[in-house]
């Protein structure tokens, strides 16, 4: 019996639609709901990765992208690094053009506030955002 399916709708900036839509194509789906789908898929997938975490402490880092003239941004990431600054280590910042910046945070701390960040980051207006967490036994 084949799964029920739903139909949604969504808005997206036009460069990321494009952008979406040339790597469906050259993975090879011939369905654009079909590649929405895997996407889905694979931001769930990470999702419980992050929430599957043990409760350990841990050392990691948070990297992520972003364009430093978005309104009201800089003075967010400044609030949410002075909010978890007991368990921030070290903080990177590099300017990777005119307009984008890159910011690394190594943070020692314990898993569950690791998550908290990183979450919290990921509803940011940041382009990319990567981490690599460790935790310790």
């Amino acid at each position: 019996m084949a799964e029920k399916v739903v139909r949604i709708s969504v808005t997206i900036p036009e460069k990321l639609y494009r952008e979406f839509e040339s790597v469906a194509k050259k993975t090879g789906f011939k369905k654009r709901s079909k590649a929405v789908s895997e996407a889905l898929k694979d931001f769930i997938s990470e999702h419980k990765r992050l929430d599957s975490l043990p409760k350990a402490s841990c050392t990691g880092t948070i990297t992520f992208t972003y364009l430093h003239g978005t309104p009201g941004l800089l003075e967010a990431l400044t609030e949410v690094q002075h909010k978890y600054s007991k368990v921030i280590a070290a903080s990177l910042h590099v300017h990777l053009d005119p307009e984008r910046c890159l910011e690394t945070v190594v943070i020692k701390g314990d898993t569950e506030t690791f998550r908290e960040m990183v979450e919290k980051l990921r509803t940011m207006r940041i382009d990319k955002l990567q981490y690599v967490v460790i935790p310790q036994r």
